[in-house]
């Protein structure tokens, strides 16, 4: 009956994260050009801006499934599957809250890039918007691991 997957908000998870990860290649490549060519800092911060968002998004997903997988434990009672995936969301949910004060605080450098080019503080500026970034595409790897395997665990969930 119903859906085969007990747990399609780690769908939507995933895809959310696919399309982070497709943007944030953008945005690394233009955090590089915005060095030498000014005019790119408004595209990074207007697509920074939008990924914050996103992430937002992300984190209310996950929050969702973390939710969905206590109400399957108190209906079906605990099981080794559940719990792995409890512990494997729990930690999502906090890199997710990180991920996003990430963006935020590349967006943060970027918009000031965009709004003060002539700024003598501009090129340390860039370099330090391409340093999040970097972090941003490391830690989005690392999560999209973890909705990955917490979702793979799902569907061992017995119905």
């Amino acid at each position: 009956f119903g859906s085969k997957d007990p747990f399609h908000e780690l769908a939507d998870a995933e895809h959310v994260i696919k399309d982070l990860q497709a943007n944030i290649k953008n945005s690394k490549i233009w955090a590089h050009e915005m060095i030498n060519e000014k005019s790119w800092s408004a595209h990074l911060a207007h697509q920074l801006h939008q990924d914050q968002h996103n992430c937002n998004y992300l984190h209310e997903v996950i929050v969702k499934g973390l939710h969905h997988c206590q109400q399957v434990c108190q209906t079906q009672g605990d099981s080794e599957e559940l719990r792995i995936m409890y512990q494997q969301l729990m930690s999502s949910s906090t890199e997710s809250t990180q991920l996003t004060q990430l963006y935020s605080s590349a967006w943060h450098v970027a918009h000031k890039c965009a709004h003060e080019p002539q700024n003598a503080q501009y090129v340390n500026d860039a370099k330090t918007a391409g340093q999040q970034i970097h972090k941003i595409e490391q830690m989005l790897q690392v999560l999209a691991e973890k909705v990955k395997a917490a979702h793979q665990h799902g569907y061992s969930v017995k119905r």
